[in-house]
């Protein structure tokens, strides 16, 4: 008797929890309440193309890292061209560039904001790879692969830089990916301003 009465008590249950259900399909169909299957799509959806977005990013950041370098070194002897002044002779140098930028030369305060900016960005992308070093497992394999293919002066190529890593290539491009998925979180965390900027350079690189 008493296993027929909780029967009959889930049974109802059962029917009352399908009742509100199907009432609460029928209220969410007329936009009387909130899709929240919907909204959760489109977060998921906006989290992949923001993740996509970095990764490109970082990708492209990584590839032009030795020109954006090389530019930063070019720095001091343009601004010694541009003041007439020996690169070598840092206080003169200092010294006339405070006098120009007291006197708001343009030209001047423009190319040392770009160069500043540019600093952030490379200091950035160290941070990220200290980062990437002390990942668990495997982060010194992922930094030397890193290291090996975009920072360091000498270029290589992939086949060389497989061999040189003992893997096969199918780990060596799954090994690169997750390093570039490492860098991109940690590379565009920082203030939208400096993001801003950083994607301004970005972009000018690419279409060099």
């Amino acid at each position: 008797m008493r296993r027929k009465k909780t029967s009959m008590y889930d049974a109802h249950e059962s029917k009352i929890l399908q009742e509100s259900s199907a009432f609460a399909e029928f209220l969410t169909r007329k936009g009387l309440l909130e899709d929240h299957s919907i909204d959760n799509e489109k977060v998921r959806k906006a989290k992949k193309t923001t993740a996509q977005k970095a990764y490109h990013n970082t990708e492209v950041l990584l590839e032009q890292y030795r020109t954006i370098t090389w530019i930063l070194d070019c720095v001091p002897e343009d601004l010694s061209t541009e003041l007439h002044i020996p690169q070598n002779n840092l206080e003169a140098l200092a010294s006339r560039i405070d006098i120009e930028m007291s006197l708001e030369n343009k030209r001047l305060q423009n190319q040392l904001t770009s160069a500043m900016k540019t600093k952030m960005l490379v200091d950035r992308v160290h941070d990220a790879l200290g980062v990437l070093r002390k990942k668990p497992e495997n982060g010194e394999e992922l930094y030397k692969l890193i290291y090996n293919q975009y920072i360091d002066p000498v270029r290589r190529k992939s086949d060389e830089l497989v061999d040189m890593m003992h893997v096969s290539s199918r780990t060596y491009y799954r090994m690169r990916s997750e390093a570039i998925s490492v860098l991109s979180i940690r590379l565009w965390s920082a203030p939208s301003s400096y993001i801003d900027d950083w994607l301004e350079i970005l972009t000018i690189m690419e279409n060099l």
